[in-house]
C-alpha cells in the first residue's frame, strides 16, 4: 500500500476500547521515558520520532510476517510497546 498509511494507520482505532487502552499504555509507559529524553522541543521531538519508529517498524513487521494479508492494519499498539519495551 501507501507508505505514509505506515503513520496513518496508527491514529485509526476499531474501538474506543483499544484506543483507551493504548493511550492508557502510552501515558504509564512514555512518560517516564518522556522525562528522560529531556522536557524541552528537542526531548519531544525524540519521543515523537521514536514513537513513530516503533509504530512504522511493527507495521513492516507485520508485513514482513504476513505478505498476503489484505487485513487492515488499524491501532498503535506495536508504538506503545516499542514505548514499554
Amino acid at each position: 500500500g501507501e507508505v505514509l498509511g505506515l503513520v496513518t494507520s496508527m491514529a485509526v482505532h476499531g474501538e474506543w476500547l483499544h484506543a483507551g487502552s493504548n493511550a492508557v499504555a502510552a501515558l504509564a509507559f512514555g512518560a517516564p521515558l518522556a522525562r528522560r529524553l529531556g522536557q524541552d522541543g528537542r526531548g519531544y521531538g525524540l519521543f515523537l520520532g521514536f514513537f513513530l519508529i516503533c509504530g512504522v517498524g511493527s507495521a513492516l513487521g507485520y508485513a514482513l510476517i504476513h505478505p498476503g494479508s489484505t487485513i487492515p492494519l488499524i491501532g498503535a499498539s506495536g508504538a506503545v510497546f516499542g514505548l514499554i519495551g
